[in-house]
């Protein structure tokens, strides 16, 4: 009988330690996980190697091991949470063959979430947890496992439907009060991931986020719903290499009268919800949405290239070049990884941009990050011939410096951070290379399908700039409280403004216009597990307060919004 034991104890690790070999799994920017291992890079004085997001398990190993091997420089909360990260990672597959070849799991999260306004008229609130930061009723990952290297995911999500909470701006739930606010857009988290220890080629429906920026990033951030796309990644102790080939939505939203690409903004409803801005295009009759549906005059194609050095164990430093193609011939030369993307030189068809990111980590719990986005740039030889005299500036800045202290068996952080986008940034000369996204919905609530536009970079889009700072503690997988101040102005250009060389609009600077929108939010939260007030410990526990002060609100000369927001919310995982 003991030996029976031993074989089984023995077939058993052997098959676990199989089935661990498949390192493909995809680990979103807003992973626990994530947060998690930041701390622990922190607290060791490190610079996180890479902050372009997702990942997959192979590369967060390859990081993981980096604290692993100065675990002995760590508090004794850094080394239980060390120890809790390497745990988060083992699988417990509900299915599983052939020694661990093929393996599949189901899982599931049920949350509701309740918000409440207390001052501001409804038809003129900004919710502060709006559509993009209200967590789904129910999210149910479908994962399989194939051999060591290949990776499928999908998912089923039951949330409110994006008209049905633009059209609710009143105070409630996130529980769909009917059937058909529910959104049928999903599903919105999927994968095909295959790849090995250094490498990984991905064809995802995942939200990108490239960039340690706590409000945003610039050129490419956690905005929309998600992102489809094709992800070639290398990565290793001091360099990493992504390739991506973004899928755009290629319907024509606009009014092309004039057949000149121009969109006419006055047919565009503007929405704006939890902070963040939308767009609808406005039609007479649902045949003229139609008609403007079905044109594919305008295809769209967006590609980078992002190289990550990591000099020092305190530096890195990252270069992208990024293009948005559009144009109906598109070649296969342009698919080159190792091109220079301006030099195909696409006039009138591609708007191209370039980032620099830096991040050092001064000293153990303090860091200095910072980026520069290059859109429109115009070098020497071109203001010679005065060509380029009148262009309007087209840069983004963001500089932020945190810190993090491990204290009392936990983690006390902060952060200041500022972003300054100039009012012509994501807007092209071109006038159709517009730099934002879109996708469309199609329910029944509003009797046809509308297109959402927002901003593919920064959320606040172009002509913004923004002020914020927080600070907060934390025990990790316990309680976490965090206060923070959030203080914008908003100029006159949009991402659907048009493109103009006028005289005075290279002199523009952010904010333009003469009621420029000045929000100031002020926001007191926390989470709780649900352990420690004797509730299951997979259970989570969250709520938060915010007061809102919006001067000049809709670029109306002193007209004052006030706002005093609640929010609670309750999660489970099965």
């Amino acid at each position: 009988m003991k030996k029976k034991v031993l074989v089984l104890t023995a077939v058993l690790y052997w098959t676990a330690a199989a089935f661990a070999q498949n390192f493909q799994t995809v680990i979103p920017y807003d992973s626990t996980q994530v947060s998690n291992l930041t701390l622990l890079y922190r607290e060791l004085g490190l610079v996180l190697p890479s902050d372009t997001a997702p990942w997959t398990e192979a590369e967060f190993l390859i990081m993981l091991d980096r604290v692993q091997r100065r675990s002995g420089e760590l508090s004794r909360t850094g080394k239980d949470l060390l120890a809790g990260l390497r745990e988060s990672l083992k699988k417990d597959p509900v299915y599983s063959e052939s020694g661990g070849d093929f393996a599949a799991d189901i899982s599931f999260d049920v949350a509701l979430e309740g918000y409440l306004g207390l001052i501001g008229e409804k038809d003129e609130r900004t919710w502060v947890r709006g559509y993009g930061e209200r967590e789904p009723l129910f999210y149910m990952p479908a994962e399989t496992w194939f051999y060591d290297s290949f990776y499928a995911k999908t998912s089923l999500t039951i949330q409110q439907d994006y008209l049905a909470v633009l059209g609710e701006q009143g105070s409630g739930t996130t529980l769909p009060t009917e059937f058909n606010f529910i959104d049928s857009n999903y599903p919105y988290h999927t994968a095909l991931s295959w790849g090995g220890d250094h490498w990984n080629l991905r064809f995802a429906r995942e939200s990108l986020n490239w960039g340690s920026g706590k409000t945003g990033n610039l050129l490419i951030g956690a905005n929309g719903v998600s992102h489809d796309f094709i992800e070639a990644t290398t990565f290793w102790e001091r360099f990493k290499f992504t390739f991506l080939w973004l899928g755009m939505a290629n319907y024509s939203w606009w009014d092309d009268a004039n057949d000149n690409g121009v969109v006419d903004a006055g047919e565009i409803e503007t929405y704006t919800v939890g902070g963040q801005t939308f767009y609808k295009p406005v039609y007479e009759n649902k045949s003229d949405f139609f008609s403007a549906f079905s044109s594919q005059e305008n295809l769209r194609h967006f590609l980078a290239h992002r190289m990550e050095f990591r000099f020092t164990d305190k530096f890195n430093f990252t270069f992208t070049e990024a293009v948005m193609y559009q144009d109906p011939s598109f070649q296969f030369r342009y698919l080159n990884p190792m091109m220079a993307f301006h030099n195909w030189y696409q006039t009138g068809s591609a708007n191209y941009f370039i980032t620099l990111e830096g991040d050092y980590q001064v000293l153990p719990g303090l860091r200095l990050y910072g980026q520069f986005l290059g859109d429109q740039i115009a070098f020497y030889f071109n203001r010679q011939d005065g060509t380029y005299s009148d262009v309007p500036p087209a840069m983004g800045y963001l500089a932020g410096i945190d810190f993090s202290r491990e204290l009392s068996g936990g983690y006390l952080y902060g952060g200041l951070e500022w972003v300054k986008l100039d009012p012509y940034n994501y807007i092209d000369r071109s006038g159709i290379n517009l730099w934002y996204e879109q996708w469309i919905m199609s329910n029944y609530i509003g009797g046809h399908p509308v297109l959402v536009i927002q901003p593919l970079g920064y959320e606040k889009g172009p002509d913004s700039m923004t002020f914020y700072g927080e600070i907060g503690y934390k025990v990790p997988e316990v309680w976490e409280a965090k206060l923070s101040c959030d203080y914008s102005l908003k100029g006159e250009n949009e991402i659907t403004t048009e493109w103009s060389d006028d005289e005075g609009e290279a002199e523009k600077t952010t904010p333009s216009g003469s009621n420029p929108i000045q929000n100031l939010t002020l926001t007191l939260g926390g989470s709780l597990c649900g352990q420690v007030v004797n509730l299951p410990e997979d259970m989570t526990l969250g709520s938060s307060i915010s007061w809102i002060y919006i001067n000049n609100y809709d670029h109306i000369k002193n007209k004052k919004i006030y706002d005093l927001q609640l929010s609670a919310s309750v999660s489970f995982q099965f």
